[in-house]
């Protein structure tokens, strides 16, 4: 079973903490962990990445986002009405369908 500080290769980790005077209080410590990430997120070259640290492995790569609006796309606002039962009908690819929504949905928020 792995240690919380298995992350972290032990010759990096025994280098850093080899610079280091122990903490001597829960906010030292509490400091000395927030430098130690920070360190190895952003400042320790990886092997794996071609040498790059995690931190700029990570932004380097393209992110998915929302897609621009394609052209010919249309968008509209429905009000619909639910009936007596909390069902709304409306035709989608010339099919009539029904939705059951619930009896929540007639009310008012």
């Amino acid at each position: 079973m792995q240690t919380s500080d298995a992350c972290a290769p032990s010759a990096f980790r025994q280098r850093w903490l080899a610079t280091r005077e122990p903490a001597q209080t829960l906010e030292e410590l509490d400091t000395d962990l927030q430098l130690f990430a920070r360190t190895y997120n952003t400042e320790r070259p990886h092997r794996a990445l071609d040498r790059l640290a995690p931190d700029q492995a990570y932004t380097a790569i393209p992110k998915a986002g929302p897609q621009g609006r394609r052209a010919g796309t249309h968008h509209r606002v429905r009000t619909d009405k639910f009936d007596a039962s909390g069902k709304v009908s409306l035709r989608h690819h010339g099919r009539l369908l029904h939705l059951g929504v619930g009896l929540e949905a007639r009310s008012r928020l």
